[in-house]
């Protein structure tokens, strides 16, 4: 991936949320996005105007102030799950490409109005770890004719999900499982395909798995690691013709069998196709690349979604569709105990 390149333009852009922790990771990456960020907006004007003073974009109080007093063509929206269908909707009917930070919102249903209203604009949903550079690679290799079908997919991630998961969505509680399950939720999803069905196997506090069921025939399998120590995040992914691995989202690892040598040898007697082949990011020397930005998908779902706007064609990735599967499975996981539960598509 190319981080800086020459563009003819550059997409007109007001953020949406300056008050939100997502702006700290927006504006370091505007000098690797064909944007200008005209205008910024929070409703505690101070934050807004902390970031126009970083990049030299324009102040306001609320949204409406700002797309009255500007032109733009598009809007970073990043503000909380209960906001987000709110503020989609008033960019969109105002015509304005949409990028949206997650979670896109606390129901399913809430989507379908702004799918409704989408028309031909480009709107991208920020399920960053969809667009990760490792789940992309992991996708090229399964890709391959001799990887055969994809058999199953296991993703660690310290986790839980509520035991109480009817009240949790009747009071539209903002809890973990919807702010950061939606990570290894999208990564299987963009590794696995769409979910048919799950069933959650939960401890009293929340801790167990997510058994999904891909309609590719595929199983997922999300262990809930609460009580992991360090940081750690893995995913393993397993075709007839092909195992590899993703460790903390920065390298990954082929595995394509083959006996070593001799039980002292690391080398395979064919190292050209036997043996594991590992990947890591290229790192060493602090290049500006290797920021947690970039190796966690945040900076490819942002520059898709400024190509796609600038040459006006609709998303094909990170689309309102997926978005409402996501929350689709976070909403059946709350709801399974135990019990297989439909998913609904909308892929």
């Amino acid at each position: 991936m190319t981080f800086q390149r020459d563009y003819p333009r550059r997409l007109r852009v007001g953020l949406v949320g300056a008050g939100n922790h997502s702006y700290r990771t927006i504006v370091p990456l505007l000098s690797f996005l064909p944007v200008e960020l005209v205008a910024v907006c929070d409703p505690r004007l101070e934050f807004a105007e902390s970031v126009a003073r970083q990049t030299g974009a324009r102040a306001y109080a609320s949204s409406s102030e700002m797309y009255a007093a500007e032109t733009l063509e598009a809007a970073f929206i990043a503000v909380s799950a209960a906001l987000h269908p709110k503020l989609c909707l008033e960019a969109l009917e105002i015509g304005l490409h949409v990028w949206c930070e997650k979670p896109i919102a606390f129901r399913a249903s809430e989507v379908d109005a702004i799918i409704e209203a989408r028309g031909e604009r480009t709107v991208v949903i920020g399920y960053k770890k969809a667009f990760m550079p490792a789940v992309r690679l992991v996708r090229e290799v399964l890709d391959r004719h001799d990887s055969g079908r994809l058999r199953s997919v296991l993703g660690e991630y310290p986790m839980t999900v509520p035991t109480d998961g009817e009240a949790v969505l009747a009071e539209a509680r903002f809890t973990p499982w919807l702010s950061n399950g939606c990570h290894p939720v999208s990564a299987m999803v963009a590794i696995g395909g769409p979910v048919e069905a799950l069933t959650t196997h939960l401890d009293a506090d929340g801790a167990g798995c997510v058994v999904m069921e891909h309609a590719n025939g595929a199983i997922g399998n999300l262990h809930l690691a609460e009580g992991m120590r360090g940081l750690h995040e893995r995913y393993d992914v397993f075709a007839a013709g092909a195992h590899l691995s993703i460790d903390n989202n920065l390298s990954v690892t082929w595995h394509r069998g083959g006996a070593p040598r001799s039980p002292g040898d690391f080398v395979p007697a064919d190292p050209d196709t036997t043996g594991s082949v590992s990947w890591t990011i290229d790192n060493a020397f602090a290049r500006t690349p290797s920021r947690l930005e970039m190796t966690q998908g945040f900076h490819a779902e942002l520059l898709y979604f400024c190509e796609r706007a600038l040459a006006k064609e609709p998303a094909e990735e990170g689309t309102l569709e997926f978005a409402r599967h996501v929350t689709a499975i976070y909403e059946a996981a709350l709801l399974s105990h135990g019990r297989r539960t439909p998913v609904a598509f909308g892929l």
